[in-house]
């Protein structure tokens, strides 16, 4: 038979004991003794109830249900999860006695049991509600990378362990998607999206462009001109890069690489040649990036940029005007409408930003990246390879950046390791989206392919805050060199105050993201670090022109416990206390940038 115990465990909390008993249950003698269910033979189930009216927190259940073979105990385990909304010292507005949540850094938060806990038998199911900060109205903020550590009886954690299932329950009442009264957000039902969609009607095809971003000037001639699989890529003055560029494009299309040849004339060659072009009557010179592309069916096409980059940009049109099914090959020959672009970018600066620490991407994908933002004549990479949760680019002078700050991994004292962030899970092998790194080999050759691509890489190390990654990682470095015996090298990119005691929070739910700007040894690890991508940048044979080094998002209450810090500043009274010390730090870091004779760049808030 099943029946429920429920117990009372205040206003609007509930706590329900469901217990499972069967009379043909196994004697225990027939098993091997274990002393707690696996991971794997735990489900746990989250369901949002509501939001608050006021829209500053939510109401949810827990429920979790033992399918192993021995009981779950109110003692001897935590399960951890990542749960953004919740990333605050403070989680938790009301919990039954049973369980407490709490923060443990940035979005990863522990539940575990206290002694009032009912043990959890095989079969049975255990719910509990609890109020926590912030409105949740998606189903994607609700907990993830669920997994449980079990200590033996001596006290000492064991292998964490993955949930064996994890399901979160749909939102679909309008207190669960609304994220309060004041939620103005209309619910996104099949009917209102279906009424939505109605509203809508297809362009007629005159109006859908050809070519994107639209050109300063389209004008289509009427005829169309074949391309075959004898065509001919002249390139004339322009770079022999990029005619072969072209040619390895057009390869699938046409089944065969277009020669290149700069002999070659008529209907079955493109030419491509630099010099001043005129947009709209407007004269374009070097440095403008304009082109301008004719297409006749007895001259053939012609590509004429007013500098190399324009000579790319009227490619990538001309790559428009195939049609799209064409890339997939099978066809001897290809038609594209004949006629005259003229066009010069509106901006100069036209960029694709990407922070990898966060959710890691592989150097295959960064380079697919690249291939798209070309075709869509992007021309600035702003490539950020370090932040809290993560650093991402090999530095041989200081191997734990990426061997410890490369992956994240379960820990429980912050030491040897990133927790893991963003659902990421306890183990960095097999990798997920929150481990990996490039190697110095992996970045070179993600450098020259930009550069084929007329893209400028801007490389970020961000810093003072957004530095946890570099902390723990240089945490590490001085612990192993402290056991070599090895004092002065150990400290010498040391990022910390060890006594420093400052009670922060970042944006994230961090809380030591920080680090002491008023210490030579952040100086020394920064120009050691711009050293590493100007080498990298070199070898590859592309220029480095930019430096962003992040500066957002410093925590209030940062430095102000730092004893290093406050003896520094009462030395220096001119930078005008704790609230001055993230602009003394922008002025030494430019300092460190000019010397390079780079362009500096960070954040603006």
């Amino acid at each position: 038979m099943k029946f429920s115990v429920r117990t009372s465990v205040g206003i609007s909390l509930l706590a329900i004991l469901t217990i499972a008993i069967s009379t043909n249950a196994v004697s225990s003698a027939d098993q091997p003794a274990v002393s707690h269910p696996r991971g794997g033979e735990l489900e746990v189930r989250w369901s949002l109830i509501e939001n608050a009216d006021d829209a500053r927190s939510h109401r949810a259940r827990w429920s979790i249900t033992n399918r192993g073979k021995a009981s779950l105990k109110p003692h001897g385990w935590t399960i951890y999860f990542n749960m953004l909304h919740m990333a605050t010292r403070k989680p938790i507005v009301e919990a039954p006695p049973t369980v407490k949540i709490t923060h443990f850094s940035g979005d990863l938060l522990k539940l575990q049991p206290t002694d009032e806990f009912p043990e959890l038998k095989p079969g049975t199911t255990y719910s509990f509600e609890y109020r926590g900060v912030e409105a949740v109205n998606k189903q994607s903020w609700g907990p993830s990378g669920v997994y449980i550590v079990f200590e033996n009886e001596a006290g000492e954690e064991e292998k964490p362990e993955l949930i064996g299932k994890m399901t979160i329950d749909p939102l679909t009442r309008p207190e669960q998607i609304n994220r309060g009264t004041i939620d103005q957000t209309p619910i996104p039902t099949p009917a209102y999206l279906h009424e939505q969609n109605s509203k809508l009607s297809l362009l007629p095809q005159e109006r859908i462009g050809k070519v994107t971003p639209t050109p300063v000037l389209y004008r289509e001639s009427g005829a169309s001109i074949t391309l075959g699989n004898q065509l001919n890529i002249n390139p004339g003055n322009a770079s022999k890069s990029d005619a072969q560029y072209l040619a390895k494009l057009l390869t699938p299309v046409l089944g065969k690489t277009p020669a290149i040849n700069a002999a070659a004339t008529g209907s079955q060659v493109i030419s491509l040649q630099i010099k001043d072009v005129t947009v709209q009557g407007e004269s374009k010179g070097n440095g403008s990036e304009a082109y301008v592309l004719d297409s006749d069916p007895q001259r053939g096409i012609t590509i004429t940029g007013a500098d190399s980059d324009g000579v790319f940009y009227g490619i990538q049109s001309l790559l428009q005007l195939l049609p799209p099914t064409s890339f997939a090959g099978g066809q001897a020959s290809v038609s594209i409408p004949a006629g005259h672009i003229e066009d010069a970018p509106r901006y100069a600066y036209r960029g694709q930003h990407i922070d990898v620490s966060h959710n890691f991407h592989s150097k295959e994908s960064i380079l697919k990246l690249l291939d798209r933002m070309a075709f869509y004549k992007l021309n600035k990479f702003h490539f950020q390879v370090s932040d809290d949760e993560g650093w991402r680019i090999e530095i041989p002078e200081l191997p734990e950046l990426t061997a410890i700050s490369g992956g994240r991994a379960h820990t429980s004292n912050h030491d040897g390791a990133l927790h893991p962030t963003y659902g990421a899970g306890p183990f960095r092998d097999p990798p997920t989206h929150g481990s990996g790194f490039y190697t110095r080999a992996d970045y070179i050759e993600i450098l020259k392919h930009a550069h084929n691509l007329h893209i400028d890489v801007i490389p970020e190390i961000n810093l003072p805050a957004h530095a946890r990654g570099a902390i723990i990682a240089m945490k590490a470095r001085e612990k192993r060199l402290m056991a070599e015996g090895k004092p002065e090298e150990a400290v010498k990119y040391r990022l910390h105050d060890p006594s420093d005691t400052s009670i922060y929070t970042s944006a994230q739910g961090f809380l030591d993201n920080a680090v002491c700007v008023t210490e030579e040894p952040v100086y020394l690890f920064a120009e050691l670090i711009l050293r590493n991508f100007e080498e990298m940048f070199q070898e590859a044979g592309v220029p480095l022109t930019v430096w962003h080094f992040g500066a957002d998002e410093v925590p209030t209450g940062v430095w102000s416990k730092s004893p290093l810090a406050q003896k520094f500043l009462s030395e220096h009274p001119e930078i005008n206390g704790t609230a001055g010390l993230k602009n003394y730090f922008v002025r030494r870091i430019v300092e460190i940038i000019n010397r390079h004779h780079l362009q500096a760049a960070c954040w603006q808030e």
